[in-house]
C-alpha cells in the first residue's frame, strides 16, 4: 500500500508549499522539502483525497507512474481513483477546482492590511537549528523563480530562496512602534526594506540575505521615561559588516530616540520571528505567503 510520504514525495517543494497554506499550515518556506514530506504527511487532519483534488493532471499522472499504476486518461477522476485504491485514502465525494489563486489573494489582502501588533505567520512554524546561505534542496525541490499564476498580478513571483538565519545571539535594531514620530507611519517596514534597497544598490551586492523582525513588549528608557512599551526587532543576516551600523543610522537619524540597540537575541522561528525582506539577485523581497514574493520597488 502507497504511503502518504510516497505520494506526497512525487511533488515539487512549491507544491508542497502551496498545499500547506491550503489546509493553514505555516512556516514550512524554510524547510527543506523531505522534511516539509514528513510534517504534511504526519497531520492527519489533511486528508490525503483533498490533496489529490488540489492538483494537477500531470502530478497525478506524475504520482501513478511512481507507485507503478496505470497513468492513461484525459480525466483526473480516473487517475485520482486508482491513488486512493492503492493508498486506501477514502474515494472524494465531489471534485473541487484549486483555490491557491484565490486564497493567496485574499492572504495577500490581510497581510498588506494586518496591524505590526499581530503575530507573524511563522508563528506555527517548527524549530529551525540554521540556515546558512548556498543551501541546496537535496530533495528535489524547486529553489528557481517562476512567474506568479496571475496575470493580474505580473510583479509577484513564486520562488523558494535560501533564507539567510543563524543559530546565534546577536544584536538587533529596536523600533519602538508607539513612540515613532506623529509624522511617521505606524508601519516602519516598508522604510527599512527602503533602506535596504539603497544600501544593496549602493554596494552592488549580489548575494543573499535576510532581514527577520519580531515583536515583544519592552521597556522604553528616555530621559523622565520608563515605561513598558510595544516594540519590533530587527536582526540582518547575511549582509556582511557595515549593514547594519548603516540602517541604524539612517533609522536613528528618521526616528530619534523611538530607535535603540537591543540586549543580544536569538532568532527562533519558532518563537514567531518572521521575514521582514529577503535580497536576492541584487532585488529586495517581500514574503506575501510561503510561496510568493513581490519585489519592493518604493
Amino acid at each position: 500500500m502507497a504511503s502518504r510520504s510516497q505520494i506526497l514525495g512525487v511533488l515539487t517543494k512549491a507544491r508542497l508549499l502551496k498545499i500547506a497554506w491550503e489546509f493553514d499550515v505555516t512556516g514550512l518556506s524554510a524547510l527543506r522539502k523531505a522534511d516539509i514530506v514528513s510534517t504534511l504527511a504526519r497531520k492527519r487532519s489533511i486528508l490525503m483525497e483533498e490533496v489529490l483534488d488540489l492538483l494537477k493532471r500531470d502530478e497525478l499522472k506524475a504520482i501513478c507512474q511512481e507507485l507503478g499504476l496505470d497513468d492513461s486518461g484525459k480525466e483526473k477522476a480516473p487517475l485520482i481513483e486508482r491513488i486512493t485504491k492503492a493508498s486506501g485514502c477514502r474515494k472524494p465525494k465531489k471534485q473541487k477546482e484549486p483555490s491557491f489563486l484565490s486564497k493567496s489573494k485574499d492572504k495577500r489582502s490581510a497581510e498588506e492590511t494586518k496591524d505590526t501588533h499581530q503575530t507573524p505567520f511563522f508563528s506555527k512554524a517548527q524549530h529551525l537549528e540554521e540556515i546558512e546561505p548556498g543551501d541546496t534542496d537535496k530533495d528535489g525541490g524547486d529553489f528557481g523563480i517562476s512567474d506568479f499564476e496571475n496575470e493580474d498580478d505580473g510583479h509577484y513571483v513564486e520562488m523558494t530562496p535560501d533564507l539567510v538565519l543563524r543559530n546565534t545571539t546577536t544584536p538587533a535594531i529596536q523600533v519602538f512602534i508607539d513612540h515613532l514620530p506623529d509624522t511617521e507611519p505606524q508601519d516602519w517596514q516598508p522604510t527599512v526594506r527602503k533602506f535596504t534597497k539603497e544600501w544593496v544598490e549602493s554596494k552592488d551586492f549580489e548575494k543573499e540575505g535576510t532581514i527577520w523582525f519580531w515583536g515583544s513588549n519592552a521597556v522604553y528608557q528616555q530621559t523622565g521615561v520608563n515605561e513598558i512599551a510595544w516594540a519590533e526587532f530587527a536582526v540582518p543576516f547575511g549582509f556582511g559588516s557595515g549593514f547594519f551600523d548603516f540602517l541604524l543610522r539612517r533609522l536613528k537619524r528618521l526616528w530619534g530616540s523611538a530607535v535603540k540597540i537591543s540586549s543580544y537575541v536569538v532568532v527562533n522561528i519558532s518563537e514567531g520571528w518572521s521575514v521582514l525582506c529577503h535580497v536576492k539577485d541584487g532585488k529586495v523581497w517581500q514574503q506575501i505567503d510561503p510561496i510568493t514574493w513581490i519585489e519592493f520597488t518604493s
